[in-house]
C-alpha cells in the first residue's frame, strides 16, 4: 500500500473569495489514495458554506499572531503537525503565510509552500516586509498567474516561483441557456433587454463597480440594456443611492450575495470585469464558460485569460469611455459576441479545465516530497 502525503492546507478563514473557492476545489478533487488532507483555520467558521468535503478542518481561534495567546497557539499547532507527521504545509494569505512558516519550521515538516494569489494591491510596507520574510523562508512559492510572478519576483530573491492557474468545471450544464434566461427575465422583471452582468463584491474600491455605475447611462442612451450587480458590501448602499441620483434605476438590479451565480451567468448575454487589479479572475473564467462575451479591465492578470478580440474585449483601465464604446460595440453586433463567447469557452475548456489543473497540483506535491 503506497503511504499518502499528508498535507496540511492552512488559511486565515473561510470566505466567499476566489482564493476559498479554488481551495475547496483543490483539496475536494486530490486523490484520495495519494493524497491526505487536512484545513486548518486561523479564525472564522468551520462550518462555512465553502468548507471542503474531503478534509478534517481544524479550528485554531488566533485572532492575533503578535499577541501571548497567539503565540501559545501558534506552538500547539506546530507541535500537532509534528504529532500528524504533516510532510507539507501550504498557506493561503498574509497571516497564514507567518504562521504556516513558523509552525511548520517549528514542526520540522519538510515542505513548506506559500500561495500568492493577487497583486498584493492590499499591502503597506510593514506587513509586505513581513510576508516577505515568509516568502523567503518558504521552499516554493506558488501562483495564480504570470503577473503574480512578475510582481512578488523583487520580494522573493533566488526563490523557486511555479505557477498553476485557477482550475473550473467545464461541460454543457455550466453553458447560457434559454431556460436560464427565462428564470432572470421573470425573477427581475426584464424583459427583452440584453442582460449584462458583473459579478464583484462591493467591499473593495479596487473593484471599480463605480466606474459601470457612472458607464450605464451612456450605455442605455443608446442601446437599452439591463445590468445586474451580483455581491454585496459596505460599498453597496453608496452605488445604489448614485444609481438613483442618476435615474436609471430600472435599467440595473444588485442582487446581493447570490449562491446561483452559475445560473445567473447561464441567462445573460454578456459579462464585465471593471477591476483595477487582478492576480486571475474567478468571474471571468465562470464567464467564459458559459459562453458569454467577456469585457475585462486591460491589467495584465486579465490580459493572460482574455485575449483581446478573439476571445474577448479589454478596455483600458479606469476608462469610462472605453468601456461604454465596447460594451456598446457587443451590443450592436451579437454574431460578433457571440464568436468572442464560443472562443471563450473553448479556452477555457482547453486550458482550465479542474482535471488539468488537479494534475498539476499532485506533480507539484509528489515532486517535493521526491526533493528529501
Amino acid at each position: 500500500m503506497v503511504k499518502k502525503i499528508n498535507i496540511a492546507y492552512i488559511i486565515d478563514q473561510l470566505g466567499t473569495g476566489g482564493t476559498e473557492r479554488q481551495l475547496k476545489l483543490l483539496i475536494d478533487n486530490l486523490d484520495q489514495n495519494k493524497f491526505e488532507a487536512s484545513l486548518f483555520l486561523l479564525r472564522g467558521e468551520k462550518k462555512h458554506p465553502l468548507k471542503p468535503d474531503n478534509a478534517k478542518i481544524h479550528l485554531l481561534n488566533i485572532n492575533s499572531l503578535i499577541s501571548f495567546d497567539g503565540l501559545l497557539k501558534l506552538y500547539k499547532l506546530s507541535r500537532l503537525l509534528k504529532k500528524r507527521k504533516f510532510q507539507i504545509v501550504q498557506t493561503f494569505f498574509q497571516d497564514s503565510a507567518i504562521a504556516g512558516v513558523l509552525a511548520g519550521k517549528m514542526a520540522g515538516v519538510k515542505r513548506i509552500v506559500v500561495s500568492v494569489r493577487d497583486m498584493l494591491f492590499w499591502a503597506k510596507p510593514v506587513s509586505l516586509r513581513v510576508y516577505q520574510i515568509a516568502m523567503k523562508m518558504s521552499d516554493r512559492i506558488l501562483v495564480n498567474s504570470k503577473s503574480v510572478k512578475e510582481k512578488i519576483r523583487p520580494l522573493c530573491g533566488n526563490k523557486r516561483i511555479q505557477i498553476i492557474y485557477n482550475g473550473i468545471f467545464t461541460g454543457k450544464e455550466f453553458q447560457k441557456n434559454k431556460k436560464a434566461k427565462d428564470a432572470l427575465k421573470e425573477e427581475f422583471n426584464i424583459g427583452n433587454l440584453p442582460i449584462v452582468v458583473l459579478v464583484s463584491n462591493c467591499n473593495r474600491k479596487v473593484k471599480r463597480v463605480d466606474l459601470l455605475i457612472e458607464c450605464i447611462p451612456h450605455v442605455i442612451e443608446n442601446i437599452p440594456a439591463f445590468f445586474l450587480i451580483v455581491g454585496d458590501g459596505w460599498m453597496r448602499p453608496f452605488f445604489e443611492e448614485r444609481v438613483t441620483e442618476l435615474k436609471f434605476g430600472k435599467y440595473v438590479k444588485f442582487t446581493g450575495l447570490r449562491n446561483d451565480v452559475e445560473n445567473i451567468l447561464a441567462g445573460a448575454d454578456m459579462a464585465l470585469n471593471t477591476s483595477d487589479s487582478e492576480g486571475f479572475s474567478n468571474s471571468v473564467m465562470e464567464a467564459m464558460r458559459a459562453g458569454l462575451p467577456v469585457i475585462a479591465t486591460d491589467v495584465s492578470g486579465n490580459k493572460e485569460l482574455v485575449q483581446d478580440g478573439i476571445t474577448g474585449l479589454l478596455f483600458k483601465q479606469g476608462d469610462v469611455d472605453d468601456l461604454r464604446v465596447k460594451i456598446l460595440s457587443l451590443l450592436k453586433n451579437r454574431e460578433f459576441a457571440d464568436k468572442l463567447g464560443e472562443n471563450g469557452k473553448l479556452s477555457i475548456e482547453k486550458r482550465f479545465d479542474v482535471n488539468i489543473i488537479m494534475q498539476q497540483y499532485m506533480n507539484l506535491y509528489e515532486s517535493l516530497i521526491d526533493l528529501r
